[in-house]
């Protein structure tokens, strides 16, 4: 969760799977403070928390319309293919109808 002001203005949910996967399936930012990078701010540090607990992989479901902006050199994720979604099949990763899985 980032606050300005004492207002929650971006927040992430992660669900962390033993020591290996992380997955953070629920984003939100406010609309007015979104396109001002708080986002990217958030996940950074969470990224750095994650890489510092050893979480070698972090998925997350897109919904198309978003998919270029995980994928692009913000953030920097990939989509996953069937078979590496498949190496994945014991961990109880969130699946949403028609959203796409990236990685990072």
């Amino acid at each position: 969760m980032l606050e300005k002001k004492a207002k929650v203005v971006t927040f992430a949910t992660v669900r962390i799977f033993g020591d290996k996967v992380a997955e953070v399936p629920f984003i939100a930012t406010r609309s007015a403070y979104r396109r001002q990078g708080l986002f990217k701010t958030l996940m950074d540090v969470l990224e750095e928390k994650l890489i510092n607990l050893g979480i070698e992989k972090l998925v997350l479901p897109a919904i198309p319309f978003v998919v270029d902006t995980w994928t692009g050199p913000s953030f920097g994720f990939s989509e996953m293919t069937p078979y590496e979604r498949s190496k994945l099949i014991n961990y109880t990763l969130l699946n949403f109808t028609d959203t796409v899985t990236c990685q990072e």
